[in-house]
């Protein structure tokens, strides 16, 4: 999916609105007092259009503001109740209803979800008879990503769920971390089968209802109704251009369909801080919420580049580490160029929320703006970590540039295809990943595949290559039956599968 998000950033300037939010005083309220400064240059310095920071502690919101522009057209200012979606970082709401659901007894981390769910599929029948909503909610189903599934398809929630018997996996079940959004698809079926009402509804009634979360949504339709909400923006050759929702993120709500401002997202925080108590009430039951926060699995183990952090692990839901040796209990989002990062240090009592608008950055400025906030409430001096994240991303554009101009030496040179290019034409399907449509136009190939409509281009052999801004350089091979018709198309539409998955031609 990294195609789908990559852009260049570029020099960006204007002029800021800031709405402050009435802060309550409180006795580290003044290591924050060069924050706003500190926020706008960074903003500045990275091309951030806008974003949104909150930081709770002992209970109490201590900094809720925005900086920057919601939207640029309009010159419309980002504020402490402006509507972000937050993707991933709805995981952890539906861990803390599953373990709602555990502590009323209607359901058990470790019993086989098919006990629950007789309809439940996957590709490998072991898995499917032995995987549990732990092994799921900590990314330990052997399945990669395959995320083309549905992103920008039209398909319901039990549409998607009823596909995953058809996703292959890469790695042996319950084996290592392997990041896959659709098992919490499944996780959001599940909550609704063991509670007899949606994802969204029990959502709203259990957890947005007692932690008092008014301007929190799930649908994209439901947020253009809303009177204060960003739109994101991505890079296009030096211009912020506005992105569209195409994803179809709502039948996928489960894993990232929650949108929400900093305010609202502080008493989610105040809650998790709280061993599952928010105000006088016991939202999620403490020894269940505590499971979320504890590690179930390493994730994949890599060089350390900074001594500030230790090796990663996943919970249900939430990453967890230490940061400068302190324990972290930290998650992500990413969802059509918005970027959230929610942040808990469990034993200071401090949580940081910090929502954005642009994915041109990826990840680099919510990860700086955290750990500057988290050095000063932390009381540690403050590391320069603009730099540091500045040099890994030069490095990073600069690999992406190598990769992009090097030599290809797979591609053989003075081919032809085997057929008359008509023949390619037709329409491919995969029970999971839906249809590939091919056509001839007078300047060769084009084909489409859900949002994307791409132009093919000759490679070797009865090999193509797709071009489109977002379906690009995809290599897609045409096959040949026995009686010489063609009657199958492969692709690697999933990296870390690693083959191709095979389109079978239906006309």
């Amino acid at each position: 999916m990294k195609k789908l998000y990559k852009s260049c950033l570029f020099i960006f300037f204007c002029f800021t609105i800031s709405i402050s939010f009435a802060q309550k005083k409180d006795k580290n309220t003044g290591s924050l007092a060069e924050l706003d400064a500190f926020a706008e240059k960074m903003r500045q310095e990275w091309s951030i259009p806008g974003f949104a920071i909150a930081v709770v502690q002992e209970g109490k919101i201590i900094h809720a503001k925005g900086y920057g522009m919601r939207d640029l057209d309009k010159r419309l200012p980002v504020t402490e109740e402006t509507i972000f979606p937050i993707a991933s970082n709805t995981k952890a709401f539906t861990t803390a209803g599953l373990a709602i659901l555990v502590g009323e007894g209607k359901l058990d981390w470790d019993k086989p979800t098919k006990f629950y769910m007789p309809d439940f599929q996957l590709f490998d029948e072991y898995a499917t008879h032995n995987i549990t909503p732990r092994d799921m909610a900590c990314h330990r189903s052997g399945i990669p990503r395959h995320d083309l599934v549905w992103y920008g398809a039209k398909h319901t929630r039990k549409e998607l769920f009823a596909r995953m018997r058809f996703l292959e996996p890469n790695k042996p079940f319950r084996s290592l971390y392997q990041y896959n959004n659709h098992a919490f698809v499944a996780l959001g079926v599940l909550i609704e089968s063991v509670s007899g009402q949606t994802w969204e509804n029990f959502i709203k009634d259990r957890i947005f209802k007692p932690l008092d979360m008014k301007n929190s949504i799930f649908s994209v339709e439901d947020l253009m109704k809303s009177p204060n909400y960003a739109w994101s923006y991505s890079n296009n050759n030096g211009k912020m251009e506005q992105m569209l929702f195409l994803s179809n993120v709502d039948a996928m709500a489960p894993t990232g369909g929650i949108k929400s401002n900093v305010l609202d997202l502080s008493n989610w925080v105040m809650m998790q801080l709280g061993k599952g108590k928010f105000k006088d009430s016991q939202v999620v039951p403490e020894k269940e919420l505590a499971q979320t926060h504890t590690p179930q699995v390493v994730i994949a183990p890599q060089e350390l580049k900074y001594d500030e952090y230790t090796f990663g692990n996943y919970g249900l839901g939430w990453q967890v580490n230490e940061y400068k040796d302190h324990l972290r209990v930290t998650h992500n989002g990413s969802i059509e160029g918005f970027r959230s990062q929610i942040t808990l240090f469990p034993k200071k009592n401090v949580g940081i929320i910090i929502l954005t608008n642009t994915g041109a950055v990826n990840y680099w400025f919510t990860n700086l703006m955290c750990n500057y906030v988290s050095d000063k409430m932390l009381n540690f001096p403050v590391t320069d970590w603009s730099a540091r994240l500045k040099k890994e991303q030069s490095e990073a554009r600069l690999l992406e540039i190598k990769n992009a101009t090097a030599l290809d030496t797979i591609k053989i040179a003075n081919t032809q295809f085997s057929h008359t290019i008509t023949s390619f034409s037709g329409t491919y399907e995969h029970p999971a990943y839906g249809k590939i449509e091919i056509q001839t136009e007078k300047e060769g190939l084009k084909g489409s595949f859900k949002i994307f409509d791409f132009a093919l281009k000759h490679y070797h052999y009865d090999t193509f290559e797709t071009q489109d801004k977002l379906f690009d350089k995809y290599k897609i091979t045409f096959y040949t039956n026995p009686k010489g018709k063609i009657d199958k198309l492969g692709i690697i539409l999933e990296t870390a599968l690693s083959k191709e998955i095979m389109f079978s031609k239906i006309r």
